[in-house]
């Protein structure tokens, strides 16, 4: 009896992590937002996070970033813009996720960014919506609310990290354009 109740559990275990992580997380749910304003209130309000910092893209634009996402597996950070011209992709990092990469790439640039890979030229058409500061460093973050809260704590602990840095701006790149019913892109 103490075997069966003991498989039963474990087997319950197995099959209900990811469900369970997915809760803990609050990742992989889907919500269909009424506007930017309902989308704003319920993924920044109590973040931080400027929504003015927030871009939507449109269809071919949006889609040919997927596409880049995907060619280069990247994860909560596309890269950073240095002074609105240079890019420097996240893709170059070893793992193109960590948040200590990020801000030790971002701090190399100008600095010690021999090692650094920079190209003049990225995007032009998503480039151009991201409304650069050229006096600045850009971190552009990729950003989905399905990817729950632990894709808002590196974001956000990005931007508490390098705020005081006068050099420092950055932009999310929203990846929930489907999800909000009323979406104007102009």
């Amino acid at each position: 009896m103490k075997k069966t109740l003991l498989a039963l559990s474990l087997i319950f275990l197995l099959e209900a992590c990811q469900p369970t992580m997915n809760i803990i997380n609050g990742s992989n749910k889907t919500l269909i937002f009424k506007d930017k304003q309902e989308y704003f209130e319920k993924n920044f309000s109590n973040s931080g996070i400027d929504s003015s910092k927030v871009v939507f893209l449109g269809e071919v634009k949006y889609n040919e970033l997927a596409f880049e996402i995907q060619r280069n597996k990247l994860s909560t950070y596309y890269g950073i813009f240095e002074n609105g011209a240079n890019f420097i992709s996240s893709a170059q990092m070893h793992i193109p996720s960590c948040q200590g990469q990020i801000v030790t790439l971002f701090n190399k640039i100008g600095n010690d960014d021999v090692d650094v890979e920079k190209i003049a030229t990225v995007n032009e058409k998503i480039h151009t919506e991201l409304k650069l500061d050229a006096d600045k460093k850009t971190i552009v973050f990729i950003y989905s609310y399905k990817l729950g809260r632990l894709q808002d704590s590196k974001i956000e602990s990005v931007i508490a990290n390098l705020k005081q840095n006068k050099t420092f701006d950055y932009r999310l790149i929203s990846l929930d354009n489907y999800d909000i019913t009323h979406l104007d892109l102009n």
